[in-house]
């Protein structure tokens, strides 16, 4: 999440330079300490009409944001991830999901996250999805077939095997094991199933793969270091289409917190710490007269 919310910021700071962060880089403890001086930031800027619009990073954050962009009456919109709607402290739930049904816009990163929020009030004409990708490495036909072998090599693959591959938490949401139950026992015997990840979710899958009797047809990774998944996707690794593996230069936020920043030398600290706070696009003050 870390990665793609840097990646969110590099994509808006890229496509306004005038853009702004907010953001906070420490620990959780610290975390409430922080709030009153991003809210104090931010009111400032809104009060000086240097915002037109914002984007939260998170539920979260929006439930900290809303009195001020309410007052200020700034467009905006919030994004939110599965664990926003999901997470099950009951004063969350009371007090962000109320606020999120009065959100004017909710970018969720899947579908299954859009259902979840409508599924708590949030109107249906307020909510899109944008869903997550990865861009692929520039490789050549050469580096394919060398990091096809490697792949094959480290998991004693047969070289006429057709490789799928899901990588990212293991929630039941996200349908791995709905694919190792419905789809995979009706795909041809050369089809394996890679599955790079944790959670809550590993357990039932290894019996879903046990009651389907495909056991020698599913790896379940775990947790892998840096370099393998590079050179699965430059092995030709295919992306299960049910996890919405596409390339897609989307809007997310991640959970780490970054500092505030400019467009200073400190930009490229923060673009690594980007996350839970709000960006913000200057106005033009062309644009005003």
């Amino acid at each position: 999440m870390e990665t793609l919310a840097a990646g969110i910021w590099r994509s808006l700071s890229t496509d306004r330079p005038d853009a702004l962060l907010i953001a906070y880089g420490g620990s959780n403890r610290r975390l409430p300490g922080w709030l009153p001086v991003a809210l104090a930031r931010a009111s400032w800027l809104l009060l000086r009409r240097r915002v037109e619009a914002v984007l939260v990073g998170d539920a979260l954050m929006y439930a900290v944001m809303y009195p001020v962009l309410k007052i200020f009456r700034v467009p905006h919109a919030t994004m939110v991830m599965g664990l926003d709607l999901t997470y099950q402290n009951r004063a969350y739930r009371v007090v962000v999901h109320r606020i999120l049904r009065r959100a004017p816009r909710v970018i969720a990163i899947s579908t299954a996250t859009a259902e979840l929020a409508r599924s708590f009030g949030v109107p249906a004409d307020r909510v899109g999805v944008v869903r997550l990708g990865v861009s692929g490495p520039d490789v050549t036909p050469e580096d394919r077939v060398a990091a096809a072998k490697a792949i094959r090599h480290r998991y004693d693959l047969p070289d006429d095997a057709i490789v799928l591959l899901t990588l990212g938490r293991l929630v039941r949401r996200k349908g791995v094991r709905w694919f190792v139950e419905h789809v995979l026992p009706g795909l041809p015997g050369n089809v394996l199933y890679l599955v790079v990840g944790e959670g809550p979710d590993a357990e039932p899958i290894r019996a879903a793969v046990a009651r389907a009797g495909i056991a020698d047809r599913v790896r379940l990774l775990g947790r892998v270091d840096g370099a393998q998944p590079a050179d699965g996707w430059r092995g030709g690794l295919r992306p299960t289409e049910h996890h919405g593996a596409r390339r897609h230069g989307g809007l997310r936020s991640g959970r780490h917190r970054g500092g505030d920043t400019r467009h200073d030398h400190r930009r490229e600290r923060h673009r690594r710490a980007a996350g839970r706070g709000a960006r913000w696009r200057d106005r033009d003050p062309a644009a005003e007269r």
